[in-house]
């Protein structure tokens, strides 16, 4: 049995599915090709001007995977906040929030794939790095470097947002609910612009259900759609599947529990309001709901990892 598994999440022996993520080169099994074998990076300054960036050239190489997630995971938690936060404060928006939402985190995480992706980076998302890490997929050096990456890159999102939306989360907590009625609601909570919380009336099991199921419909359309089927070539498509996954998945579930599907995503931001003056509510809210956005996605992963390795051909 481990001799199958590592078959196919890609040991010594070949992947028992060439379009699985995760095969690992013939010659070397402790170097995980995730899209295939991919050229050197290049960058065209360096190109024009060796002498003068050739001392940093072993620097940039190490650094170049690591920058690349900070940076995809910067652009898909920044246009995701800023999607949020512009529907909670436009008054124009109310009613159709959550298709503008769903539909606007779908599209960030389309443009950062675009941005970054290479099929050996481009994960955004701890749950993936982790899962892949567990099953051999990714060294665990690069997988503790694409999840430091990851973290910071949510958190500086977060603080990003929060400046340039500063002035309209003031006056939209400031702002009464109804002109008639001046005293509904002086202070309006704005922590759910940067973290997820399910409906009051959603319990956490249910919420944490809703998490994992999303999370494995996501890692499923990772392992299924990052290569063509039977070959080891990154499906340009990719990221534009990815992208409309999330946003069917947010139209679904952020009613339940806030759509979160990425431990980065969540914790970073959550962490950033707290220090940022939002208090401890934004971790004992509904229950102490913070841990479930952290380890819900983590388990959807494994799941799919699990059933798209037992099922592949």
């Amino acid at each position: 049995m481990a001799d199958e598994s590592r078959a196919v999440y890609g040991g010594a022996a070949h992947s028992a599915d060439p379009g699985l993520p995760g095969s690992y080169g013939t010659n070397d099994d402790r170097a995980p090709l995730l899209g295939g074998a991919q050229p050197p990076h290049q960058s065209p300054f360096a190109a024009s001007n060796p002498r003068v960036l050739r001392w940093l050239e072993p620097f940039r190489s190490w650094a170049s995977p690591y920058l690349d997630e900070f940076i995809g995971t910067l652009i898909f938690v920044m246009l995701g906040l800023g999607v949020n936060a512009a529907a909670k404060t436009n008054a124009g928006a109310i009613g159709q929030d959550s298709i503008l939402v769903a539909l606007g985190w779908g599209f960030a995480l389309t443009a950062a794939l675009a941005v970054v992706y290479t099929g050996t980076t481009g994960f955004f998302n701890p749950a993936v790095t982790l899962v892949l890490a567990m099953h051999r997929c990714l060294e665990i050096p690069k997988a503790i470097g694409f999840l430091l990456a990851q973290l910071v890159a949510a958190f500086v999102a977060a603080a990003l947002v929060h400046l340039v939306f500063l002035e309209s989360l003031r006056h939209y907590r400031h702002t009464p609910s109804r002109p008639d009625q001046p005293d509904q609601l002086p202070d309006k909570p704005t922590s759910d612009v940067f973290v997820t919380y399910p409906a009051i009336f959603v319990n956490n099991l249910t919420a944490f259900l809703s998490e994992m199921l999303g999370t494995l419909v996501l890692m499923w359309v990772f392992l299924k759609c990052l290569k063509f089927r039977g070959t080891n070539t990154v499906n340009p498509w990719f990221p534009l599947v990815a992208g409309l996954t999330l946003s069917v998945l947010m139209i679904c579930f952020r009613f339940q529990s806030g759509a979160a599907f990425n431990p980065a995503r969540d914790f970073a931001p959550r962490l950033y309001t707290f220090i940022a003056g939002w208090g401890h509510h934004v971790f004992t809210a509904h229950g102490g709901y913070w841990w479930i956005p952290i380890v819900a996605p983590v388990v959807g992963a494994e799941v799919a990892m699990v059933v798209v390795s037992l099922f592949s051909t």
